[in-house]
């Protein structure tokens, strides 16, 4: 999990940059006859940026793997060892702790997709835009397509809290193993203390001999 906050870090810091060096454009004015024109062309190839842009998204695609395979290994392979599970207590259990960690696991789930979903459009089509002039950038077009300013930016953004979001599903696992452990913790010490104080068979009654009087009743 600190490999994926470290990969969301870094997407988010490639991102700004693909934000800083996206390509910008220079408009030409003139005129013809009895006419003016208005051309453009752009200032540099683009080059920085469609790097940036696809480092920020293999960087934000690596941490999603990662998290994401880390976690549902964790949560669905059983272990000769491992008797505390995250997901069978939060689809087997009725108890309130563990209904509101299955509901924090969810939403950071969902959440994390979506916010990875957003980041991945975005990026796509910066990449996609600042693919197309690569060459000749230099050449007087009547048409420019360039990114939209904060199209990076929002990319980065997202792609970070999407492994935010990871790590809080990781961190609502954790809250459930950690609440099973003192759940059968408590629940051994109180059959120990069962053991301990709980006779193994029943105490025998104690005859009393009584004395009889019968022979000095007599006398």
């Amino acid at each position: 999990m600190i490999i994926c906050t470290l990969l969301g870090l870094l997407a988010f810091v490639f991102g700004l940059l693909a934000e800083i060096t996206k390509t910008e454009t220079v408009w030409i004015t003139g005129e013809v006859g009895s006419g003016g024109y208005v051309r453009c062309m752009y200032v540099d190839s683009g080059r920085s940026a469609l790097v940036s842009g696809v480092g920020s998204m293999l960087a934000m695609g690596v941490a999603m793997g990662i998290g994401q395979a880390y976690m549902w290994m964790a949560l669905c392979t059983a272990s000769a060892t491992d008797t505390f599970r995250p997901l069978a207590a939060w689809t087997e259990s009725d108890s309130n702790h563990y209904t509101i960690f299955r509901w924090q696991a969810l939403a950071s789930f969902v959440l994390s997709w979506i916010s990875f979903a957003v980041a991945a459009v975005l990026l796509i089509i910066g990449i996609a835009v600042e693919a197309g002039h690569t060459e000749r950038q230099n050449v007087v077009r009547y048409k420019c397509t360039v990114v939209r300013e904060g199209v990076f930016a929002a990319a980065g953004v997202f792609g970070l809290f999407a492994t935010c979001m990871g790590v809080a599903f990781y961190a609502s696992a954790v809250q459930t193993e950690r609440l099973q452990e003192e759940e059968d913790n408590v629940r051994r010490e109180i059959m120990e203390l069962t053991i301990h104080y709980t006779p193994t068979s029943p105490p025998s009654p104690s005859i009393q001999q009584h004395p009889t009087f019968s022979g000095d009743l007599q006398k």
